[in-house]
């Protein structure tokens, strides 16, 4: 669900708030009856992660400058991994993303830069059902992405702020 608003001049602030349902990844069957007769790799094996729900909040916020757009926005993202599953295959924790970008658009073309930091908020693990797996302690970690981008538009129209 999410709103939008340019009640304040220019500037284009939305907000939108989102439940990924992850329930559906209850678990994961590995088959592998194809083995051959001298491995230790069982026939099959079922993984239970039992994720969870999870919650996104995003909000930004764009105003047209002379030449092009400008934009920022902040997300906040829940992690739908619980603590039993957290290992090298799900070192998911819940994340703050931050995210700056600007566009111009000239004859059909647009031309877009942004950045984004992301955060991974520190988690500690420490589950006596993964103590052998060694999967237990500290997960943290960061990301950054700078893109460009360039977009050809043919024909249609421009979607134009009411300035």
């Amino acid at each position: 669900m999410g709103v939008a608003t340019e009640a304040f001049g220019k500037n284009l602030f939305a907000l939108d708030v989102q439940m990924q349902d992850y329930r559906r990844l209850r678990y994961v069957v590995l088959n592998f009856s194809q083995n051959g007769s001298n491995t230790a790799t069982p026939a099959e094996a079922r993984i239970d992660y039992s994720f969870h729900n999870a919650w996104e909040v995003r909000t930004g916020w764009e105003r047209p400058l002379k030449k092009m757009r400008v934009r920022a926005g902040w997300a906040f993202d829940g992690t739908p991994v619980p603590e039993k599953a957290v290992s090298p295959l799900w070192p998911d924790s819940s994340r703050l993303n931050f995210d700056v970008g600007a566009s111009r658009e000239k004859n059909g073309r647009e031309l877009s830069i942004f950045y984004q930091f992301t955060k991974f908020l520190p988690r500690t693990t420490s589950v006596a059902a993964n103590a052998n797996l060694f999967t237990n302690g500290d997960w943290n970690s960061t990301a950054q992405l700078l893109g460009i981008e360039l977009r050809f538009r043919k024909g249609g129209r421009s979607l134009e702020f009411k300035q």
